[in-house]
């Protein structure tokens, strides 16, 4: 009986007690970290408690992180792609969605450049994060005119590491064509 106990209380720490510590520490050691990652703080559960998004920098890593807010600590909610596909792109910003079907909107510029920008909507379901819509915006010079495209294509996918969606193609016949005058 008190080899049972033993057994009960070693399994105990190794998958409770210590996942925990484990996220814990990474939790810590992101917070500090700022050379190679950059923290938002949001709600992104939506329950009036800000959380945080860790992202690392422009060639730093592909790698995102959401942590919720749990009681006085934080609980690793997911780790996914940031959106910088290998350092092509850079990641402007991460806000709370004004559109109540999304938790955020995550915004991204071609490397050091202004074109194109995209912005990915992110939904939150049943413990699963999604990507659910992304809209690109291109300007080009046409004719010495200003034109913009905007490229809108609609997903459902389950975000994680290896998360694959749309590239934009302003000749795609989705995009509207406007004519700065």
């Amino acid at each position: 009986m008190k080899n049972v106990k033993t057994k009960n209380k070693i399994y105990y720490f190794l998958f409770i007690i210590l996942p925990s510590i484990l996220f814990s520490q990474s939790f810590q050691k992101m917070k500090t970290d700022t050379v190679n990652y950059i923290s938002k703080k949001i709600d992104l559960n939506r329950d009036g408690k800000k959380d945080y998004v860790f992202y690392q920098k422009s060639l730093k890593g592909n790698l995102m992180y959401f942590y919720i807010q749990n009681k006085n600590d934080y609980k690793l909610a997911l780790s996914c792609a940031n959106f910088s596909d290998d350092g092509m792109y850079k990641l402007l910003d991460i806000k709370r969605s004004k559109d109540k079907k999304y938790i955020m909107e995550i915004s991204t510029i071609y490397a050091d450049k202004e074109n194109p920008k995209a912005t990915y909507y992110i939904s939150h379901k049943n413990n699963f994060w999604y990507l659910k819509k992304v809209i690109y915006v291109y300007k080009i010079w046409e004719n010495n005119k200003a034109i913009k495209y905007i490229c809108t294509y609609k997903e459902n996918k389950k975000l994680d590491k290896n998360i694959n969606y749309h590239s934009m193609d302003y000749k795609d016949k989705t995009c509207k064509k406007y004519i700065d005058k």
